[in-house]
């Protein structure tokens, strides 16, 4: 079977419009992933939650004032989009939850995305930390 070169050209048109289409969208997925910003919540934040950072999270008190309401409002997203799992018997409290979701978004407090976007479930282990 002999093919012409002008019957190759609409193969050729159709794989390379694919080829450029494709790397278009992806190209604009990744860029739409690495630029979400988190959906910092509306509701107020519970008072309980400014003493749990005061006495459990040392590196949140050189904060200033509009750092550390940043810093609250990252660990609402956490604590509201993660799901927190004790093991070997450990009952979750929210005080472990605030703890856990303050000291990881101190890592995401000045800079932008979304918060941990990959991570689904926190395991809780046994540790004299919240004793």
């Amino acid at each position: 079977m002999i093919h012409r070169v002008t019957d190759l050209i609409p193969v050729v048109l159709l794989a390379l419009a694919c080829f450029v289409g494709g790397y278009v969208l992806l190209s604009r997925l990744l860029r739409g992933l690495s630029s979400q910003q988190p959906r910092l919540r509306k509701e107020p934040i519970p008072p309980a939650w400014y003493d749990i950072v005061d006495r459990r999270v040392p590196l949140a008190h050189d904060l200033t004032i509009d750092e550390r309401e940043r810093l609250l409002r990252l660990a609402q997203v956490f604590v509201a989009e993660k799901h927190f799992e004790g093991c070997a018997g450990i009952i979750v409290a929210e005080e472990m939850k605030v703890t856990i979701a303050a000291v990881a978004c101190l890592l995401l407090l000045h800079l932008e995305g979304p918060c941990y976007p990959t991570l689904r479930t926190v395991l809780i282990y046994p540790s004299p930390t919240f004793t």
